[in-house]
């Protein structure tokens, strides 16, 4: 596995070594985005008031609370039972199942008696629990991600090799995708790097179909003075895994950077070989701000392992 990362990695920087002219669009990209700091101050009043309007409160009803909250005497209902857990397999179609991960039904809830000492009193309280019907499968786990190495070739002559990592702990996910912009003109080169921090929540249990939806920050760096854009995005995220070997996967990302509009969407289609799954789609990136537009596209491929 160590050989066939090494090998990506110099063909990714012979496609680079090779590529076209120097045709401006990274140029484009930081007007584009570029943000006005002029009205900083109005801003930070408006962020304070709407911070406000949310979380600030008067002692008055924090006390009127508190008493509501004295009052109530019920005791606490016990815990309830999932009617489904999910488990992970190591990689895609793992132990000739399908799918990514394994579906286990839960039984009704079940709890051990409270420990009394000797003269009755409660030293430990009742412990609940929720037991499978059928006991999960060897080799499955709480826990997994998976690392994403990926070239595309804009179609205007801008290289943009970029590497993605995840990792998913139950239904949550985090994220992190990076991206090296390189336009070339000769001896001469222009370079960004636009990466983004996400964390989802999966919005069902499948074995075969992964949705997942959350929220993040994107950052655009200009390599030659180390200035930086932020943006918030949203992502929606699919994963399907229909019939062995096959892998379908897309990706939409909307929100800002700096101060224009920020667009992405990817799209692949993959073989699963093992942990390793080889992937080939189509990359794009559209921004739009300060009355300029640049759209990114191009074919897209790469390599991806499971873990």
């Amino acid at each position: 596995m160590r050989h066939m990362i090494v090998g990506c990695l110099l063909c990714i920087m012979g496609l680079i070594i090779a590529g076209p002219a120097w045709s401006g669009s990274l140029d484009k990209v930081r007007k584009t985005t570029k943000s006005d700091h002029s009205n900083d101050d109005d801003d930070k009043k408006d962020n304070t008031h709407s911070f406000c309007l949310f979380f600030c409160h008067d002692d008055h009803d924090t006390h009127d609370r508190y008493n509501r909250h004295e009052q109530e005497t019920a005791a606490p209902s016990p815990p309830s039972c999932p009617a489904t857990s999910s488990y992970y397999l190591p990689y895609p179609y793992a132990h000739k199942r399908p799918g990514r991960s394994v579906i286990v039904e839960n039984d009704l809830l079940q709890s051990t008696p409270p420990v009394l000492d000797t003269q009755g009193r409660v030293v430990q309280n009742a412990q609940y629990f929720c037991p499978e019907k059928t006991p999960k499968p060897n080799k499955t786990y709480n826990s997994a991600g998976n690392l994403f190495l990926g070239y595309t070739y804009d179609l205007e002559g801008v290289h943009m090799p970029e590497f993605d990592l995840s990792g998913d702990f139950g239904t949550a996910t985090f994220r992190t995708g990076w991206i090296y912009l390189l336009e070339k003109d000769g001896d001469s080169s222009n370079r960004l790097i636009l990466g983004d921090l996400n964390g989802l929540v999966r919005l069902q249990k499948s074995s075969t179909l992964e949705v997942r939806f959350g929220i993040g920050l994107r950052f655009l760096v200009d390599w030659h003075n180390l200035n930086a854009e932020i943006g918030y995005t949203g992502i929606l995220s699919l994963n399907a895994f229909p019939h062995k070997p096959w892998v379908i996967s897309a990706d939409l990302d909307v929100g800002s950077l700096g101060s224009a509009l920020f667009v992405h969407t990817r799209e692949t289609l993959g073989l699963i070989l093992g942990p390793v799954e080889l992937f080939a789609g189509y990359n794009l990136m559209l921004i739009l701000g300060n009355g300029n537009k640049e759209l990114l596209h191009g074919p897209f491929g790469g390599i991806r392992f499971w873990f």
